[in-house]
């Protein structure tokens, strides 16, 4: 459990700095060589965020009834 938490707290860091980013990138207040920096930065904690993503898509488990309306659980597609 806790490291679920640590995975979504991560994840929620990861959008915020990707929003501060790109609200810094649209204002156009920094140099040309500090938006490529913070460009960078943004395209490295987005590939994170992709990597908790793909990790927590495959634990997931999807409830289905069969043809007998018995309930089972199978990985989601």
């Amino acid at each position: 459990m806790l490291k679920k938490m640590e995975a979504k707290m991560k994840f929620e860091n990861g959008l915020k700095k990707i929003d501060e980013i790109i609200e810094q990138l649209e204002n156009g207040e920094i140099e040309l060589e500090e938006s490529v920096g913070k460009y960078e930065e943004a395209m490295k904690v987005l590939g994170e965020c992709k990597k908790i993503l793909d990790n927590v898509e495959g634990k997931l488990k999807k409830v289905v009834s069969d043809e007998e309306g018995k309930i089972k659980i199978t990985d989601f597609e």
